[in-house]
């Protein structure tokens, strides 16, 4: 045999061979490809979440990663509440204590959002609950990234911005009550309070109070 053809025959052979090795036996498993990396964001400057918190009205939103279980909740809270940013921002500081003190026995806003009886659209079996627990970071409903990004700087305020004090939790909007008269019964007694930055809150839309066990 002619030595080139001698040749070509031994590197047909080992490329055979080296296909053999490589290849994937009939139902092996193949490990998928690992998923791409989620693009961390650092969180907000405190100049940020100020301005943010001091000018809700002129919040942008915040990137879809930006938003994780927690601030979801809570932007739902708020936005089931109210849709005027101003009074969001005062909503979501009130969950925001239930939370940190653990009120009721709940300690994460999710918790807080879900505490039977406790906020009127998340009652079960209410066609208000489903539609705002349906809500998600891509949702498109009007103001809803505003209200996203709202959340998302209350959350990583830092404990001076609050407008209340830790104990406010609670709250009472005249015009959400099936009957004008009607008022719940933990307010008797009970003055309501200011919040400690400048809002012209219209008393028959919010009432905060504070000490409310």
């Amino acid at each position: 045999m002619p030595e080139s053809l001698r040749s070509i025959l031994w590197w047909v052979r080992r490329s055979c061979e080296a296909m053999i090795c490589c290849a994937v036996p009939v139902g092996s498993a193949v490990a998928p490809a690992p998923p791409p990396a989620r693009v961390a964001h650092p969180p907000p400057s405190d100049a940020e979440i100020r301005q943010a918190l001091l000018n809700p009205w002129d919040v942008e939103p915040v990137p879809a990663a930006c938003i994780d279980t927690e601030t979801l909740w809570l932007a739902r809270l708020m936005y089931s509440e109210t849709k005027q940013p101003d009074e969001q921002e005062l909503v979501a500081w009130v969950v925001r204590n239930r939370a940190e003190t653990g009120f009721r026995g709940r300690s994460t806003i999710a918790l807080v959002a879900q505490d039977p009886y406790q906020f009127t659209a998340f009652v079960a079996g209410t066609e208000t609950r489903r539609y705002y627990t349906s809500l998600t970071s891509e949702s498109g409903a009007p103001g809803w990234r505003r209200t996203l990004a709202l959340a998302y700087y209350v959350r990583h305020a830092d404990a001076s911005m609050r407008p209340f004090s830790l104990d406010t939790r609670h709250f009472y909007s005249e015009r959400s009550t099936a009957h004008p008269d009607s008022f719940p019964v933990w307010t008797l007694g009970q003055t309501s309070i200011k919040p400690l930055r400048p809002r012209h809150l219209d008393a028959k839309r919010f009432r905060f109070y504070a000490g409310i066990l």
